[in-house]
């Protein structure tokens, strides 16, 4: 037995005297070329599929931008307002920045919406987050 298929037991807790060890490290080398071997094609079909995609995504937007300006089409002759609603509570929103931080349990608060009991009824300036960068 080689060094190698004794530290593939090894690494499987196998007794090396069974013919499993054999067994199974031949399978695992035969599977694992063809294995790595469709994996590296698949990587690099992934990469040219990619790749083509972003060019005709590039080409595709751009013809639709000129025809929207050439026949000055409004989003609303395109999507229904259900559809321009959707499209627009899909958008990332702008997390506001925090203005205010409780000293005791590090809380913050941007100032917008209902107001944390920690600054209830206080001064909120004594809250303030400073913001000026050194």
């Amino acid at each position: 037995m080689t060094a190698e298929m004794a530290s593939f037991g090894d690494k499987f807790d196998f007794p090396y005297d069974t013919g499993l060890v054999n067994l199974i490290y031949r399978r695992e080398i035969r599977m694992t070329k063809k294995y790595t071997e469709l994996l590296a094609q698949r990587n690099e079909i992934d990469n040219q599929i990619k790749s083509l995609r972003d060019v005709e995504m590039a080409n595709v937007v751009t013809a639709m931008k000129e025809l929207i300006v050439e026949y000055t089409i409004q989003p609303n002759e395109i999507f229904s307002k259900s559809e321009l609603k959707a499209c627009v509570n899909q958008m990332p929103k702008k997390k506001r920045q925090a203005k205010y931080r409780c000293p005791t349990s590090g809380a913050t608060w941007s100032g917008l919406g209902r107001t944390p009991n920690w600054i209830k009824g206080q001064d909120k300036d004594q809250y303030l987050i400073n913001t000026t960068s050194n």
